[in-house]
């Protein structure tokens, strides 16, 4: 709705991307996962009947779901236009120093949110390694709100710092402080399996294909 509000037209881009921007690299991402297991003759893979449904369920259900979505907001929005007034032509951003500018700002707004969930995030790390059992899955609820939480606070203070610099680019900005959690958390994670003891090199290649997924998941999920 919004998008058709401010004058965009290819409505049909952005529902694809809506339906694949997560699922297609998770579902590489699983692919790739899966053949190595298989390969190696490894025994803990999903089964095919799993990968199908949530195959079907993906394309019967989420992708229809986001055509009906995306058609209903186009018939509402249709008739209202922007009230304000926007130049053709875009406004030149002033100087800033580096510590002002929008990569060092992006930066340290990971800080605040991946402090606060990363004792979880090694728990999570370590579990996937196969050494501890992870069994209080309540606190991984509260984990998740504290986190956004954390992401909404941080973003609305790197965003204050962006608007007092002028830069009107702080739309696209404002989605990267909240993905910037997510490079912490790959950083980190990578940190603790250099660490730990020696396991296959089975469980290394899946282990760290699982870690590029939760971080990617994170990228895609903060923002919003």
């Amino acid at each position: 709705k919004l998008f058709t509000m401010l004058g965009g037209t290819r409505w049909t881009t952005v529902v694809v991307l809506t339906s694949g921007i997560f699922s297609l690299p998770v579902a590489v991402l699983h692919s790739v996962a899966q053949i190595i297991v298989l390969a190696r003759g490894g025994t803990q893979y999903v089964s095919w009947w799993a990968i199908l449904t949530t195959l079907g369920i993906w394309i019967f259900i989420s992708i229809p779901l986001n055509v009906l979505g995306s058609q209903v907001a186009r018939r509402l929005s249709l008739g209202r236009t922007r009230k304000d007034r926007v130049s053709k032509n875009p406004r030149v951003i002033p100087w800033a120093p580096w510590h002002r500018s929008g990569p060092f700002i992006c930066a340290i707004a990971g800080v605040m949110p991946f402090t606060s969930v990363y004792m979880e995030v090694s728990n999570a790390v370590e579990t996937m390694w196969g050494f501890p059992v992870l069994t209080v899955y309540e606190i991984l609820l509260v984990v998740f709100f504290t986190l956004i939480v954390a992401v909404a606070i941080s973003s609305l203070v790197a965003l204050y710092f962006l608007l007092l610099i002028e830069d009107h680019r702080w739309w696209w900005w404002s989605f990267m402080f909240g993905s910037s959690v997510s490079i912490y958390a790959l950083v980190y994670s990578a940190f603790i399996g250099s660490h730990m003891t020696p396991v296959p090199d089975l469980s290394l290649v899946v282990s760290q294909i699982m870690i590029r997924f939760g971080s990617f998941a994170f990228y895609t999920r903060t923002p919003s």
